[in-house]
């Protein structure tokens, strides 16, 4: 069975811009009939995979968000500047630190997490299987 494209967006590595994919992210979530809590969890990890490409990536860099479905699984890649290959297992913080719980947050929310490096660009491939 072929993916079937859902959607792209490209937006530029600001922060403010992270909330036009998290409403994307709600409709598609929706319209795909996922439940509730499988949306939101959903939503949530692709905002903070986004938003960690605002932070870590290269400064003024263009974010590709593109969103399909292989199958039974809806796959969404955060396509930025910057190569970025995680050297640890994630795992969430101390309750007191001011960062660090995207990665963790990704991992619990997801059925899988990949990250992708190639030619000084990094993508980020949050997998979330349709019940």
């Amino acid at each position: 069975m072929a993916d079937i494209n859902l959607f792209t967006i490209e937006l530029s590595g600001r922060s403010e811009h992270v909330s036009a994919v998290r409403r994307a992210m709600r409709i598609l979530a929706k319209e795909e009939g996922l439940s509730p809590d499988a949306g939101d969890d959903l939503c949530l990890a692709v905002g903070e995979a986004c938003a960690n490409a605002v932070e870590h990536g290269e400064q003024d860099c263009r974010i590709h968000v593109r969103a399909r479905r292989s199958g039974r699984d809806i796959v969404i890649d955060v396509d930025s500047a910057g190569e970025y290959s995680p050297s640890s297992v994630a795992t969430m913080p101390e309750t007191d630190a001011e960062g660090g719980r995207g990665r963790a947050l990704m991992h619990a929310l997801t059925d899988r997490v990949e990250y992708i490096t190639q030619a000084g660009r990094t993508i980020v491939r949050l997998v979330k299987r349709i019940f």
